[in-house]
């Protein structure tokens, strides 16, 4: 054994290897330098198949022996022979192979293949099958938690922030139904992505030159190679399948995060202190601070956020390595052997806010403390708005000048400030006393001033649930 296997878990430089290990483990066997190499042999053996259905290997027994062989091969002996002979991983990997058929089955193996036909289509089965059995699911158990809670809290007020100030009421479930939405369509979106990463058997620059010497018709030999390991052919390709497919994928994944680090910064924003409408959950002996004894510290939803500032670096890396010089060079085969990270990154993202929602503390009474921060404030566009409506000619700079003279009093937490002023204003009396019970009713209560925010939050959770078949 090399070197390079003897790594233990704290002789990892990446913290994937070590600090976060244990919380990837499910995709583990996807893009693990163990499972790259598996699926790559798997890509193999479907194109070894390929010969005994048409005939060219006639040997009995051959497909089962070249399954036991796919079975035993060991990663260990592949890296030997990589590192003391060939100086190529997939030509190891082709011997490693070899050696444990029979000798007259051994010309077969890679036959009329070059090494990205086989990295390419290994690739592509491998992150479609990571991305329909574990990530999706993923998703769909984090969408279930947040529907939850959306409609657990879909009529219960809060206060609506922009630029980091109180602007209208809106409801928790509402806020929560936004992320909903984003990562719904980020579900569906992966979903056919993943099936339409694509493989190729064109060849060392894609114009079938071996396949069509060889082969009577070179585009059903790829069509059934690449559909015996379940994924399709790219259209043209040069000794790589053209790169978009594989950005798209990890286009969406980047989104999807980006979602999850939205919702992550506002959470870690509302658990301050001064605000403290949600609250992390902390263990009995968990530590906050080194020094602080007191702090509980959202360090999770900090970690979300974190681990999305990483997925969008290595997106920069993932976009470069698209050109590749002429059929194909190799200043890109660094790079793309850490792509994979990403999608181990997003899973640590999904899990880790799944956790965190389950057990998250919601504090309805804070949030109503906190509508009513500025008073009536909030309501001042509903003021200006029935103002307006009702003829008031200058109904914003009414407004404006109300509530400022509120601010410059100091009484700006008096809940019933502005509706004072306007009822004590004789200019604004014809208006005020022709306004319906529902207009009067907004302006008195920023509780009663929601909009449709639990229409619409009902309607976009049964959207997904059916949608998603939650």
């Amino acid at each position: 054994m090399t070197e390079k296997e003897k790594v233990r878990f704290f002789d990892g430089v990446s913290p994937l290897d070590h600090r976060w290990h244990p919380e990837i483990t499910p995709v583990l066997p996807y893009i693990s330098e163990r499972a790259r190499v598996k699926f790559q042999a798997w890509v193999e053996l479907a194109l070894f198949k390929y010969y005994v259905h048409i005939g060219k290997i006639t040997r009995p027994g051959a497909i089962q022996e070249a399954e036991t062989a796919y079975k035993n091969l060991d990663i260990d002996r592949v890296y030997y022979i990589e590192d003391n002979v060939t100086d190529h991983d997939m030509r190891a990997l082709v011997e490693a192979f070899r050696e444990l058929i029979s000798e007259e089955l051994r010309p077969w193996i890679h036959f009329g293949a070059t090494s990205y036909n086989i990295i390419n289509s290994a690739d592509a089965i491998r992150r479609k099958l990571l991305i329909l059995e574990v990530i999706i699911p993923a998703m769909k158990d984090l969408q279930r938690e947040m529907i939850r809670i959306a409609l657990q809290e879909k009529d219960t007020p809060q206060a609506g922030r922009t630029h980091g100030q109180h602007a209208v009421p809106i409801t928790a479930g509402f806020a929560m139904a936004q992320i909903i939405d984003r990562l719904g369509e980020s579900i569906l979106r992966l979903e056919n992505l993943a099936k339409d990463l694509p493989g190729s058997f064109a060849g060392m620059c894609g114009a079938y030159n071996a396949t069509a010497l060889l082969l009577p018709d070179p585009l059903d030999f790829e069509r059934k190679v690449l559909a015996e390991v379940g994924i399709i052919a790219a259209r043209i390709s040069t000794q790589i399948v053209p790169p978009e497919p594989t950005q798209r994928l990890f286009e969406e994944i980047k989104h999807a995060s980006t979602a999850l680090a939205t919702l992550a910064d506002n959470m870690r924003n509302l658990q301050r202190p001064e605000i403290a409408e949600y609250g992390e959950f902390f263990g009995k002996t968990q530590v906050g601070s080194s020094t602080s004894p007191h702090k509980q510290n959202p360090k999770n939803w900090e970690n979300i956020k974190g681990v999305w500032k990483i997925i969008v670096g290595r997106m920069l890396t993932l976009d470069l390595n698209a050109i590749s010089e002429h059929e194909r060079d190799l200043t890109n085969s660094q790079g793309m052997r850490q792509d994979d990270e990403i999608i181990a990154l997003f899973y640590m993202q999904i899990k880790r806010a799944t956790k965190i929602l389950k057990k998250m503390h919601i504090d309805r009474e804070r949030m109503e403390q906190n509508l009513f921060l500025t008073g009536d404030q909030m309501l001042s566009e509903a003021a200006q708005l029935v103002l307006s409506y009702l003829g008031y000619p200058n109904a914003h700079e009414k407004v404006r000048v109300l509530a400022k003279k509120i601010r410059d009093s100091g009484k700006i937490k008096e809940r019933h400030a502005l509706l004072s002023l306007m009822q004590s204003d004789p200019e604004l009396a014809p208006y005020m006393a022709r306004m319906t019970e529902n207009q009067f009713s907004a302006l008195s209560d920023p509780r009663d001033y929601i909009g449709i925010a639990p229409q619409k939050t009902e309607s976009v959770c049964a959207y997904w649930k059916e949608k998603l078949n939650l």
